[in-house]
């Protein structure tokens, strides 16, 4: 199921990017940008080790370079219930690129769909709840691709949903609860393998525009 995920989002995103590329070649307007913008996020992980879900919050900036080229710079902190046995926590901190292949503008009661890449630091903890010494860490890179779209609520403020598939490259951890009734308990495995098989995250977040940091 996840290497369909990451296969589907790298067909889309590689379809979406090409029309972009052949949009942004028959638009005279290349430049603008300048715009920056705070927001909140929430964001779900799905597809974790042991079908543990996680949640978390968080937060990031928006500055856009191009009319049709934006950057987002986040972080983000997660937790997950591995089966009541166990806890997994990660964080997060990098940045993505924002490819508008459609519509550009960011005016009230639209639709902003776009392509994101990206990659990021994620730092990871599992550890068993009922006994502390059964614990690892992790410090790895990480890279997402995926689709997003903003709805503009104004015409400086949105809310914006973004599905990415995460993998990460080198080390991570690994768990599953072994055992049976009261004799469970949780084993974890620090693997130093890059595996095509990560993880799916949902965004959602609440951007504000603040300023133009240039014109244009």
């Amino acid at each position: 199921m996840n290497k369909l995920i990451f296969y589907a989002l790298l067909f889309w995103a590689s379809t979406l990017y090409s029309v972009a590329q052949d949009v942004e070649k028959s638009d005279k307007a290349l430049t603008g940008g300048g715009r920056f913008e705070l927001g909140i996020r929430s964001t779900g992980s799905f597809f974790n080790d042991a079908n543990a879900a996680g949640m978390g919050w968080g937060g990031q900036f928006r500055l856009r370079i191009l009319k049709r080229l934006n950057t987002e710079w986040y972080s983000d902190f997660f937790t997950a219930n591995i089966g009541n046995i166990g806890t997994r926590k990660d964080a997060h901190i990098g940045w993505s690129v924002m490819m508008y292949p459609f519509n550009t503008d960011k005016s009230q009661g639209k639709f902003t769909p776009y392509v994101i890449v990206g990659n990021c630091f994620d730092g990871s903890r599992v550890y068993e709840n009922n006994d502390l010494s059964n614990s690892k860490r992790q410090y790895s890179v990480a890279m997402q691709l995926g689709l997003g779209t903003s709805y503009n609520i104004t015409d400086n403020f949105d809310v914006t949903l973004t599905c990415q598939y995460m993998n990460h490259l080198g080390g991570h951890l690994r768990s599953r609860i072994v055992g049976e009734n009261y004799d469970q308990h949780l084993e974890i495995v620090k693997s130093g393998k890059t595996a095509i098989d990560g993880h799916l995250l949902v965004s959602l977040t609440l951007n504000v525009k603040l300023f133009d940091l240039w014109k244009y």
